[in-house]
């Protein structure tokens, strides 16, 4: 074998390496492009553009190195062993530097992961197994986000605001007012400003995440959008984007030479545009932002991508230091305490709490989740028992705490999730060895009483509703007829009324704190629901008088934003005042309604369950209840059988005394079949 006589990125271009990789080693060559076009059709572009650049550096500096090799099957653990070598030692062409760690780290990972695919797709030239195993990638590196201090930002600022090309600074503003990405920047559509209430919010369209949302907008930056637009309707209108000229759409690249154009004349130095979005973040986090908040403004999926900003200058950390150093250093002047630490601990239940929240704000849980946990125990834990040393807890303690909560008022499922947060902070104090035994072990609420069932409404009551609702009365029948929840309703979007006369449900919009936050659904998994006729010709008419295009919400509020559950209940409880409605009736009971009618119709459970995003188990627990009247008919139908069994005749004047009791019952849907002695009756309901 020959020295690799090319450096890993060599000068020449993709199409160069292409056609001497295809020269040298056809098979590979073929191999390598095969898997980047199946690859291409799942992921993103430059997803791909990075794979292909790594495979074919990879693909031409094996050919030097082994001459004699022609396919990925013949590749072992020797050629890896040298990649690794090779790219610690080679240097880049165009600065002359060794390639940073993260490079290596991404090329040695995207051939672990091409091995994987070809072998699990069963590519006939792949390897035996993978020649790239775990410990070959460099662990990720992970600083800390480059910003811009508080003094910078202002010089930075400045000379933005007096930038005097309306769209560069238009460009910059919004980078360093919203946060967002530079390519979210670039695809803003021609129209994305919302007014909600009294405010503006910018619509930043699906992005790298694949997820879109709602922020808040800067009054001086509506001002210059609408501006902007009025300018340039002409060109924005041609090419459907906001931003565009008379030289076509802005891009990325010229969105970054605005930003480093700016950042040079206020003497801050080199800027590119993630570096104002790490800024907003930063700045926001230092200034009390709370961290849901923080990752709806970024758009972040979870509130682990949004803790690294917390770690720039907390502000907390250093508060928290200067409090703690008076009594660390008392303990370094005096004897130190036996119980200072371990079982015999004076850790309180509010310290550990503070210690341990962090973790569960990092775990996988819904924002609406995390503020539902963060307000139960903030009103009915730490106020009980937040002073209380762990090592004192004692089972009657834990005891007599669930029963001042019953005691307060606080509902069963408020208890319970109350108990179920206490028992996860006492079981990682026991697995930190900071407690013994967990003192809610076995500790059992009082059982509940028997379920209430859920209620739901008749044909007429959500005709009814539905007639009083004004502009949610297609909303209203969606909710009835088709089961979904309401804030899979308020997710909607043109685009997921297809063609077949179904709806397809992938996305949920949810409240907090004030905010609309979107989310991918309660399940996280998207599903098809069949539009009864009638309910899809009122639809498309709806869909008639709203804005064109894909992501426009089906429903909106009354200012044409998206629509919060609290104030649509406000809404819908007006309404069902004026229909006449229980006072049980929520706008859950739509959903109920929908599941008591495809349980009459005799619906498969499997079918009425992935109708509801349920699992069988779930629907037949919670929605095979019937009306009350229903629930009479089928005793009328067992003392029909018992009769029958008694009496010689075959039971029809049993069944005409049903029929005409039937006939007194409000109109249903319900058809009752049954077989009584020897014959077999039907029982319509009209």
């Amino acid at each position: 074998m020959t020295a690799p006589a090319a450096a890993a990125g060599g000068a020449d271009g993709p199409v160069d390496d292409w056609a001497v990789l295809a020269h040298r080693a056809p098979q590979l060559a073929a191999t390598m492009r095969r898997y980047l076009a199946q690859q291409a059709v799942t992921l993103a572009p430059r997803t791909i553009e990075a794979a292909d650049g790594a495979l074919r550096r990879f693909g031409r500096w094996v050919s030097d190195y082994d001459p004699a090799l022609t396919g990925a099957a013949e590749l072992d653990r020797h050629h890896i062993e040298a990649f690794k070598i090779h790219c610690h030692t080679a240097t880049n062409a165009r600065t002359g530097k060794p390639f940073a760690t993260n490079t290596t780290r991404q090329r040695l990972r995207m051939l672990k992961v091409f091995f994987d695919r070809i072998i699990e797709w069963g590519y006939a030239d792949a390897p035996a197994r993978n020649p790239v195993i775990h410990g070959d990638v460099p662990p990720r590196p992970e600083p800390l986000p480059k910003f811009l201090d508080d003094a910078s930002m202002a010089r930075f600022m400045r000379e933005a605001t007096a930038e005097a090309d309306p769209l560069r600074r238009l460009c910059v503003l919004l980078l360093a007012r919203t946060g967002m990405r530079a390519s979210e920047l670039c695809d803003l559509p021609a129209d994305p400003v919302v007014q909600i209430g009294d405010h503006h919010w910018l619509h930043v369209p699906v992005g790298k995440l694949r997820n879109d949302r709602y922020v808040p907008l800067h009054p001086e930056l509506v001002e210059l959008i609408a501006t902007w637009q009025h300018d340039n309707a002409v060109h924005i209108a041609r090419h459907r984007r906001l931003l565009a000229d008379d030289t076509g759409r802005v891009g990325r690249d010229r969105v970054a030479r605005m930003v480093k154009r700016v950042g040079k004349r206020a003497g801050v130095g080199h800027v590119h545009p993630h570096r104002l979005r790490h800024t907003v973040a930063t700045q926001a986090i230092n200034r009390g932002m709370r961290l849901e908040a923080v990752a709806a403004l970024l758009g972040h999926k979870n509130l682990e991508m949004t803790l690294i900003y917390a770690r720039i200058a907390d502000r907390t950390v250093a508060e928290e230091y200067f409090d703690v150093s008076t009594r660390v250093d008392h303990l370094y002047s005096s004897r130190l305490p036996v119980d200072a630490e371990g079982p015999r601990s004076r850790v309180t239940l509010r310290e550990w709490h503070a210690r341990w929240w962090p973790t569960v704000e990092n775990s996988d849980r819904a924002p609406s989740t995390l503020v539902q946990y963060e307000g139960i125990i903030r009103l009915h834990v730490l106020p009980h028992l937040g002073d209380r040393r762990l090592a004192t807890l004692r089972r009657i303690d834990v005891e007599e705490w669930l029963a001042t909560l019953r005691e307060g008022g606080l509902g069963q499922s408020g208890i319970r999730t109350a108990r179920t947060l206490l028992g996860m902070m006492l079981s990682s104090a026991v697995e930190s060895k900071v407690l013994r035994t967990n003192p809610l072990a076995g500790v059992k609420l009082v059982r509940r009483g028997p379920s209430r069932a859920r209620q739901a409404l008749t044909i007429p009551q959500v005709e009814a509703l539905a007639d009083e609702a004004g502009p949610y009365r297609v909303l209203v029948l969606v909710l009835a007829y088709c089961g979904l929840r309401p804030n899979e309703a308020f997710a909607l979007r043109r685009r997921h009324r297809d063609d077949f006369g179904q709806l397809v449900i992938e996305a949920g919009l949810v409240e907090v704190r004030g905010r609309i936050v979107a989310t991918d659904g309660k399940t996280h998994q998207a599903r098809v629901v069949p539009l009864p006729r009638f309910v899809a010709d009122e639809l498309d008419a709806h869909l008639d008088s709203r804005p064109p295009g894909a992501e426009a919400l089906v429903f909106v509020n009354s200012v044409g934003g998206p629509i919060g559950l609290r104030n649509f209940r406000r809404t819908l409880d007006a309404a069902a005042a004026a229909a006449g409605l229980p006072e049980w009736f929520t706008p859950y009971s739509l959903r109920h309604t929908c599941a008591s009618l495809l349980a009459q119709q005799g619906v498969p459970v499997t079918t009425a369950a992935a109708i509801l995003g349920h699992d069988p188990a779930m629907f037949l627990r919670v929605y095979s209840h019937l009306y009350p009247d229903d629930l009479r008919g089928a005793a009328a139908v067992l003392d029909a059988a018992r009769e029958s069994e008694t009496r010689s005749a075959c039971g029809a004047d049993v069944v005409q005394r049903l029929q005409a009791e039937n006939r007194s019952r409000p109109a249903t849907a319900l058809t009752c079949t049954f077989s009584v002695g020897l014959g077999r009756f039907e029982l319509p309901t009209s």
